[in-house]
């Protein structure tokens, strides 16, 4: 089974936790487990998954902290870990994530500021961090990629007249 490269469980109201012996699956490049129920932390022995490309975690009752050695996934291209009680700070290791095309950590407890390394993700396509606790405005960075790069659609809390809190001048959709 080491040789596996897709697992799908998704959509099947499984409870408990994520495995930790899902690292162990090097060839891993697919990891659905999204629309559960699965609690606890994501484990940082994730970022030991070389080949993954997609990992859908969200729609769960995750917490924790986002671990940064998921910033170590080099083929990573779609992360969608949303809607869980995900907290802590976004992982500026995610930039090192350069094949990254969708980044989707909306509806959590993230803090602090949006990271700026994340606007150095040539590939990135979209981003949606809105409904989360960060502060402050979109990084420079992120917005000059979204003229210099791929970058076509960013979402924040950055509609600040109605409560929210990121400021944003170049941000594709803005929520309170």
């Amino acid at each position: 089974m080491t040789r596996l490269q897709e697992l799908q469980f998704y959509k099947n109201e499984l409870t408990g936790v994520l495995p930790d012996s899902i690292h162990t699956l090097k060839d891993l490049k697919v990891f659905y487990a999204d629309n559960n129920k699965l609690q606890g932390t994501l484990p940082a022995s994730y970022g030991d998954l070389g080949d993954i490309h997609t990992l859908y975690l969200f729609n769960n009752q995750l917490s924790g902290e986002i671990p940064t050695t998921l910033g170590k996934l080099e083929d990573l291209k779609d992360l969608q870990i949303f809607n869980n009680d995900l907290g802590g700070h976004l992982p500026s290791e995610l930039g090192n994530c350069y094949k990254l095309e969708k980044l989707e950590v909306h509806d959590n407890k993230l803090t602090g500021t949006v990271p700026s390394e994340i606007g150095a993700i040539e590939n990135l396509q979209m981003l949606k961090v809105y409904r989360n606790e960060f502060a402050g405005s979109i990084p420079k960075s992120i917005c000059d990629a979204k003229e210099n790069y791929q970058l076509g659609f960013i979402a924040a809390d950055c509609n600040t007249d109605d409560g929210g809190k990121l400021a944003c001048e170049c941000c594709s959709a803005c929520y309170p």
